[in-house]
């Protein structure tokens, strides 16, 4: 997700990776005229988590080794080969680490590059908030075309992270820029509206039980969709990306500089890493361990899950 501090300063990146973008869906019918605005609902209380009692003790960024260094790194995905997607907003670049941090490919040209899902076919949908889109990049010949074409707000910041939800094949988009969750096929073919009258959702997530989660840019960080609407779950704030392992979910509180554990079941934390500058990227890796970039130093790190 991008750097709320510097969001201001980034240029447009107006060309596509290849000389034309081919559409292979309709854009939205129609934009949402009330602004997105936080939820008023009392968030639910969190109790103590027997979950959370197996979390690693609590570490410092600076004292982590770092797995590779990608100046603005800023999104992670992983492939089902274990290599690493990162997306760069600053400079419009999109690039390809092996397992073990060691540069494969990188490419430039796209539009303010956010959030990743790495595709069953090897295929990347790519969020792109300069253009407020989702395209599909073939990471061979790095051909782009268009998956969805949401539609931004004046004077606001586009679509940030994207998520996937495997129980239902589908990709899950926060819809920033008018407070919507939404939910699409992962082969494409029609967009449901999950949740509306949001704050800025940035991020969000499958459930273990079934349910889809968001994390936003807002005092009521961590929202559960019910009913068309997020109820928030704990007291965090300031979320910036979300993935979830087993029952528990980790966060990125970009204010904060940590990446937190999360029980959804009752909204108590623990706070696994404290001291990143920017922490914007976090993705799942095997071996029950979590990767997590900061925006401000570039540096990617691996560490361990509960």
């Amino acid at each position: 997700m991008v750097n709320r501090r510097a969001v201001l300063g980034l240029a447009m990146i107006t060309a596509c990776v290849v000389s034309t973008c081919t559409s292979s869906h309709p854009s939205l019918p129609t934009a949402i005229a009330t602004p997105p605005v936080e939820s008023t609902r009392t968030p639910t209380a969190a109790p103590r988590s027997t979950q959370l009692s197996a979390c690693p003790p609590t570490l410092t960024m600076a004292s982590i080794h770092a797995l590779a260094t990608v100046p603005g790194a800023d999104d992670l995905a992983v492939g089902s080969d274990g290599s690493l997607w990162v997306s760069t907003a600053a400079n419009g670049r999109l690039t390809h680490l092996s397992s073990s941090g060691g540069l494969l490919t990188s490419f430039a040209n796209l539009s303010v590059p956010e959030g990743i899902v790495v595709s069953a076919s090897g295929d990347i949908l790519l969020a792109e908030q300069g253009r407020d889109r989702i395209v599909r990049v073939d990471p061979i010949s790095r051909a782009v075309s268009l998956f969805l074409q949401l539609r931004a707000r004046a004077g606001g910041l586009g679509v940030d992270g994207l998520g996937a939800d495997s129980n239902h094949q589908q990709l899950l988009i926060p819809d920033a820029a008018q407070g919507r969750l939404l939910g699409e096929p992962l082969g494409g073919g029609g967009v449901t509206v999950l949740a509306t009258g949001l704050p800025r959702v940035v991020g969000a997530v499958a459930g273990a039980g079934g349910d889809t989660f968001a994390v936003a840019e807002a005092s009521r960080g961590l929202l559960r969709m019910s009913n068309g609407v997020g109820i928030p779950i704990g007291g965090l704030a300031q979320l910036d990306d979300i993935v979830a392992i087993g029952s528990l979910f980790y966060v990125t509180a970009i204010d904060a500089g940590t990446v937190i554990a999360v029980d959804p079941s009752t909204g108590s934390s623990r706070v696994l890493l404290k001291g990143v500058g920017a922490p914007q990227g976090l993705t799942a890796l095997s071996g029950n361990r979590l990767a997590v970039s900061d925006e401000d130093t570039g540096r990617i790190v691996s560490i361990n899950a509960c």
